[in-house]
């Protein structure tokens, strides 16, 4: 991998050193104690599996004559800018060197033991230095980032074949080289493993190996659209784009499609050899059978989850499976979609025709998810409510879904989003236009803030179901799950002050909430904390139209007559409505004060409440000269 030839730092080198040290110096737990931590939280899921390993590490590796230690919280300064200080309490948190090595260290355990469900804490890593590079434009983040893809790439099942000495103080791998997945009868590019759920027989899950192919795509995205990166990151950039493109086309066989009018829907569905692998007897194996490298800890449900595979067999898999895998889509697409990958002599030979069909792909993706949303209307407004998964066979029993994969599907909302200019160009061009817009974005904030969110702790699901302590703890583990949620802040910014509390919580000199993920999606997400805004500069656009007719994208369009744009505001725009009621006399009031400052080139002062992302209604104007 490519470093600048300059004398490597000190914090780089730790990390290099990491991925060939013994348990001892990375702060983790041995092996047995490693295994013990998998298996007592494999029942966990999402986030709360990230506190859960995280927790039981720390307790593992943890010197009983250590020092006691003040316990300083992680506060996030008032404000919508990211200030130094934020950067620095995060890098204290979770930048240091040993810190970084001890998460290094947990990445490379996972990847070798080929242990899937700890995707939930790893990919979350990967995608926090992505965020934190793209907000502050530290190289340290890419580098330490560069450090979690190149193991990923290294232990992916097409290019298994660990040789001794084996990391971690393991004594052998856990796979042969190159394992083939029983199901699909072929070594796949992607992360694979052996679970009771089928049968103890090696097989790749579609979300686990979705969300790495994500971060690695994200990786590409990054380098691919900043041509000061590609220098240094760019030959590095096309290899993470190319690799996650086999990953995405590892899983296409399992896309299905179907027509709806003039447009289609698409989801991944379970695979048809279901019906008749696992077999019986391969699901019903004794405790005393089952092999050291597949992890289990209620076997009897197990047992019972891999009987019903049959069930289930050419069913659409749940909303957060396939919306993680066009999550990976979306980034990936923006990386093949660069000038910089395009002139590159290393694209992959597929590179143009995913060019074309990944928006729309994505577009039917997104349809099948939201047309399966149902609005709930009250006293407190609008909503949306939805299942963990539809279209299952009657014997299945449909919930609601629950807040740790609500999480997951809000990422792909607003990765969605991020993009959504660039990728709904290109899916409108092939004849499907992704059907987003702003309405959506605030019921499912309103699902959050009125479901999830209404008290003191998260409740389960998004129905309100009350959620129930850890019994052991006393913990909510749910009230980790931040990570994906408050992304909706873009739509209301109560969301974003609830993460905040709810993550930054102090219970017993702890914060039991706070993760990685959590931590550096509350900065990236922090220029949306604040409802009321204001800007000044200099009108450069001022348009006065009929109403009905708005301004903007689906996702951040304006319902307004008056449309304002500012020099110190490149891409905001701000609307001000003028239609009959009590206001619009002040609302006529501030149209002649905006003609006027337009007229002789005078300085403005608009406050306003957001719309989107980038848009505005304004409440307030006024002439500053």
């Amino acid at each position: 991998m490519h470093y600048d030839r300059v004398v490597m730092p000190a914090w780089r080198l730790l990390v290099l050193l990491a991925l060939f040290a013994p348990p001892a110096l990375w702060g983790q737990c041995n092996v047995e104690q490693e295994r013990n931590c998998e298996q007592t939280c494999s029942e966990a899921t999402g986030h709360s599996f990230v506190a859960c390993i995280a927790g039981c590490r720390a307790q593992c590796s943890k010197s009983k004559t250590a020092p006691l230690t003040t316990f300083t919280p992680v506060t996030i300064s008032g404000g919508t800018a990211v200030t130094a200080a934020d950067i620095a309490a995060f890098d204290t948190q979770w930048m240091q060197p040993a810190q970084l090595a001890d998460e290094l260290g947990g990445a490379q355990c996972t990847f070798f033991d080929r242990f899937p469900p700890e995707t939930w804490t790893t990919e979350p890593e990967m995608t926090s230095l992505a965020r934190m590079y793209e907000i502050t434009h530290d190289h340290k983040y890419l580098d330490a980032d560069q450090q979690f893809i190149e193991l990923a790439l290294q232990y992916r099942d097409d290019n298994y074949n660990p040789s001794a000495p084996y990391p971690c103080n393991f004594s052998s791998p856990y796979a042969p080289p190159h394992p083939i997945d029983a199901f699909r009868n072929r070594v796949m590019p992607a992360w694979g493993g052996l679970n009771p759920d089928h049968g103890c027989l090696n097989f790749v899950p579609e979300a686990t190996s979705s969300l790495i192919g994500y971060a690695i795509a994200t990786f590409a995205r990054i380098v691919a659209e900043d041509p000061t990166l590609q220098p240094a990151y760019g030959n590095n950039a096309i290899r993470y784009a190319n690799a996650a493109l086999e990953t995405a086309w590892a899983f296409m066989p399992q896309v299905t499609t179907n027509k709806v009018g003039s447009v289609s829907e698409a989801h991944l569905s379970q695979l048809d050899i279901y019906r008749t692998k696992p077999t019986q007897t391969q699901c019903d194996i004794p405790a005393s059978k089952v092999p050291p490298n597949c992890f289990f800890t209620n076997l009897s449900q197990e047992e019972t989850n891999c009987k019903n595979q049959r069930v289930v067999a050419g069913a659409p898999l749940a909303d957060n499976e396939s919306l993680d895998y066009a999550m990976m889509l979306i980034e990936l697409w923006r990386a093949l979609d660069s000038p910089f990958y395009q002139q590159s002599n290393q694209q992959a030979a597929n590179a143009a025709a995913s060019r074309t069909l990944f928006p729309v792909l994505v577009s039917r993706f997104y349809r099948y998810f939201v047309n399966r949303t149902h609005v709930v209307s009250d006293s407190l407004g609008d909503r949306f409510t939805w299942h963990y998964q539809d279209d299952q066979p009657s014997s299945i029993k449909l919930y609601p879904e629950d807040v740790s994969h609500g999480a997951s599907d809000i990422r792909l909302v607003e990765v969605l989003r991020a993009s959504f200019d660039r990728i709904n160009a290109a899916a409108t061009s092939g004849g499907e236009p992704i059907p987003m817009d702003l309405t959506q974005l605030d019921h499912f904030a309103n699902t959050f803030l009125e479901e999830i969110a209404p008290g003191t702790n998260f409740n389960a699901d998004v129905n309100g179901a009350a959620a129930k302590p850890d019994p052991k703890t006393g913990q909510y583990d749910d009230d980790g799950d931040c990570d994906g949620w408050v992304d909706l802040s873009v739509a209301d910014p109560r969301v974003w002050g609830i993460c905040h509390d709810i993550t930054l919580r102090v219970l017993n000199e702890s914060q039991p909430y706070l993760t990685m993920g959590n931590h550096s999606a509350l900065l990236a997400t922090k220029a949306f904390s604040a409802s009321l805004l204001s800007a000044t500069g200099k009108i450069t656009f001022l348009r006065v139209n009929d109403v009905g007719t708005g301004f903007g994208t689906p996702i951040d369009f304006l319902d307004a007559e008056v449309i304002v744009q500012l020099d110190s505001q490149p891409g905001k725009s701000f609307g001000l409505q003028l239609r009959t009621g009590a206001s619009v006399a002040d609302h006529r009031g501030m149209l002649e004060v905006l003609r006027s400052a337009f007229r002789t080139n005078r300085t403005v002062s608009i406050d306003y409440t957001r719309n989107g992302a980038d848009n505005g209604i304004i409440i307030r104007v006024a002439k500053v000269n």
